[in-house]
């Protein structure tokens, strides 16, 4: 009886072990898409914030401005990965 109870220890235990590299690896990949989705919102929030500011730039028919931020949207656009 004594080797038959640590038989069915020891399977518990390997299942506990890969349950927990299962749960582990899921936790890995929700932060990764956590990580993702934060960094696409901060990317899209600082691109609406360029537009804005080259459209003011237009506005006030400042070329200088425009075309330093135009280079910043090209910049943005190439992390982006557009």
């Amino acid at each position: 009886m004594k080797g038959m109870s640590k038989k069915n220890s020891y399977s518990e235990l390997m299942k506990k072990s890969v349950m927990d590299r299962q749960k582990q690896s899921k936790n890995y990949m929700q932060d990764l898409f956590i990580e993702m989705v934060i960094h696409e919102a901060c990317m899209l929030f600082e691109l609406a914030s360029v537009n804005t500011e080259i459209d003011k730039s237009l506005d006030s028919r400042d070329k200088e401005l425009f075309m330093k931020l135009s280079n910043k949207k090209k910049e943005l656009l190439q992390r982006f990965g557009t």
